[in-house]
């Protein structure tokens, strides 16, 4: 395995992720692929929450529900743009109900005349009044397509 970045052992073969080293500024560096633009966008989701859960100091007190979700969506004029919309919304749940929601699940990804529609959960436990997620994308993500695989990269950065 490359000593500059890390695994994440939930993704599995047709979905996965690659995650860089934290900069100096702040910034990781995410790649995610996948057989198609769903596979693609769902396992660069999937890198999101990671970052996102790498700090698991949640100190939120545990909704009554043992198990929650929380719906996540976007649209755009590109896959990139559709996949920034997701993953704002995401980081949005996640600063709302904490990062026992852990699980995500694409539903849909329709390629419309207009664009991308997207819509997908969050699925784990919900924290009553969590500590802010501090990340964010860091710039546009970008899309590629090459040898019958899609490609998305992105930037995350703290933002506290």
């Amino acid at each position: 395995m490359d000593s500059a970045a890390k695994y994440d052992d939930r993704a599995s073969s047709s979905e996965n992720y690659r995650l860089g080293d934290w900069s100096e500024k702040g910034t990781i560096e995410l790649t995610a692929s996948g057989a198609d633009a769903a596979a693609a966008v769902t396992a660069a989701l999937q890198g999101v929450l990671a970052v996102a859960g790498e700090d698991r100091t949640d100190s939120g007190r545990v909704d009554d529900a043992a198990s929650s979700s929380a719906a996540i969506r976007g649209q755009g004029a590109s896959l990139a743009s559709v996949f920034a919309e997701l993953a704002a919304d995401l980081l949005a749940q996640l600063d709302a109900s904490g990062r026992g929601l852990n699980q995500i699940r694409l539903d849909g990804l329709l390629d419309t005349d207009d664009g991308y529609t997207a819509w997908g959960y969050l699925v784990g436990t919900a924290r009553l009044d969590p500590p802010p997620i501090g990340l964010a994308l860091d710039d546009d993500p970008i899309v590629t397509e090459a040898n019958g695989e899609m490609t998305l990269r992105c930037r995350l950065r703290r933002t506290a």
